[in-house]
């Protein structure tokens, strides 16, 4: 299904179960437990791993939605069928005028009744063979497949995220399948069939330590008052007295308005990557630039 979030956690259930404040309050939890039924256990591991993972998802989610949705994470391994579009290929196809002799015109050629595919002819060459990859960035190609043959990663690199580069190691090399990228294919065959190319390859955008942290934080404050936190005040109290038990706290509504969550390590991360308080990146779309399909599951296992 089309993903709405981000591809994979900023951070796991144990990373938030190993938070201080997390394993006190399960520690309380336990104790008061123990203290009602002696022979009651409170909370197992495997419960606090649940909510701690709840957490953390939740953070995620919250924070890939208010960062401008910039940051997947780990993303993949998909798999495309795309086809080479060289920017300075000649796609005239050229036409048989009987005794008039050749002659070219756009579309496929034809010799009298038979068709034959348009001849690709390539000038002013000094770049090497690539496709642009439809997702960025690009982290680490897969697998690629031309014809069911798997090319050798020797034959090809990344570049610039994006850029599939068909290379040769050494001037004599030969390459294993053809050379360059197949400019069709049959796409209604599985990839391991003649006359077939694909590419496997992960993607996404790590949030880095900052983000980290923020989901940490952030993920804390969704995950204490479910195990009971009584202590913690939040980061929006403004004024309490503490004899009396009385606190002062902004309104959630206020500060929701901003763009803002009320947690200091959050909202400066936000600040950072995000300071127009976009809702998501900016594109570009051109009629004139296809997009790859995909298939539905990948060549390679996850």
């Amino acid at each position: 299904m089309p993903r709405t979030g981000s591809c994979s956690p900023w951070i796991d259930g144990s990373t938030v179960a190993a938070l201080p404040a997390i394993q006190a309050a399960v520690a309380t939890i336990n104790a008061n437990a123990a203290k009602q039924n002696p022979s009651g256990s409170g909370l197992s591991d495997e419960q606090v791993q649940v909510i701690c993972a709840e957490a953390a998802d939740a953070a995620t989610d919250i924070l890939y939605s208010l960062s401008a949705r910039q940051f997947t994470g780990k993303c993949g391994p998909v798999t495309i069928r795309p086809v080479a579009r060289p920017e300075n290929a000649d796609t005239r196809g050229w036409v048989f005028a009987g005794s008039g002799g050749w002659g070219y015109g756009w579309g496929a050629s034809a010799t009298g009744n038979l068709g034959f595919p348009p001849v690709m002819a390539l000038y002013a060459e000094d770049l090497p063979p690539f496709i642009e990859l439809y997702d960025y960035p690009v982290t680490e190609i897969n697998e690629v497949k031309i014809n069911g043959t798997v090319i050798p990663p020797e034959e090809y690199e990344l570049r610039e995220f994006k850029w599939l580069i068909r290379k040769m190691p050494t001037i004599s090399y030969s390459p294993s399948v053809m050379w360059g990228w197949p400019t069709s294919q049959l796409q209604y065959l599985p990839d391991t069939e003649v006359n077939t190319f694909s590419v496997t390859y992960t993607f996404g955008q790590d949030p880095g330590s900052g983000g980290r942290m923020a989901a940490r934080a952030l993920a804390e404050n969704i995950a204490m008052p479910i195990f009971g936190d009584a202590n913690k005040y939040p980061e929006r109290v403004t004024t309490i007295t503490r004899q009396g038990v009385t606190a002062q706290i902004a309104s959630v509504i206020d500060i929701m308005k901003t763009g803002g969550t009320g947690i200091r390590t959050v909202d400066l991360w936000l600040m950072t990557v995000n300071p127009q308080k976009r809702r998501k990146r900016p594109i570009v779309f051109s009629p004139d630039i296809g997009r790859n399909m995909r298939q539905q599951y990948p060549s390679i296992p996850s």
